[in-house]
């Protein structure tokens, strides 16, 4: 055979298709890609086994589930009672647990409030103490105008 008459029978029996490549570095790419080959498969069916497996579909009986015991259907519903009781004892932990959390914030939250109100009250006390000046701006103005007394610095700082 010649070469093109192998070509054509490559074309008709099989599909050449690239693959897909995948990111790589480029110091171990490889410079010449795998090819795949996928066979395609033809299949010429007469017209009499087309009938015969038209009726094979009519034909094939419809599968039926097993029916369950007595014994299995007991077993079912004590498996969903359980289920329901360990989901409201999951349910009862999670709201006990949040009232916990609730009060511990709101203790802290009554304890911060406290707080800032001794600051709030310390702070009245204070500017409570202070005590008004009634000497009049003039003088404050002339003691004001004279001139800072200033101290000697020190000739020698020992570390």
């Amino acid at each position: 055979m010649s070469e093109t008459d192998e070509i054509d029978l490559l074309e008709e029996k099989e599909v050449i298709e690239k693959p897909i490549k995948k990111p790589i570095k480029k110091a171990f790419e490889n410079p010449l890609p795998k090819v795949v080959l996928k066979k395609k498969v033809m299949v010429t069916l007469s017209e009499s086994e087309t009938e015969s497996e038209e009726e094979k579909e009519v034909v094939a009986p419809i599968k039926v589930k097993k029916e369950r015991t007595q014994k299995q259907k007991d077993a079912f519903e004590r498996c969903i009672l359980k289920k329901k009781e360990c989901a409201s004892k999951r349910n009862d932990d999670a709201k006990r647990l949040a009232a916990f959390d609730k009060a511990a914030l709101e203790e802290k939250v009554v304890k911060k409030a406290i707080s800032i109100k001794k600051k709030q009250i310390k702070k009245q006390s204070a500017l409570d103490e202070i005590s008004d000046d009634d000497t009049p701006i003039e003088k404050v103005k002339e003691i004001a105008k004279r001139p800072p007394i200033v101290k000697p610095k020190p000739a020698f700082n020992f570390l």
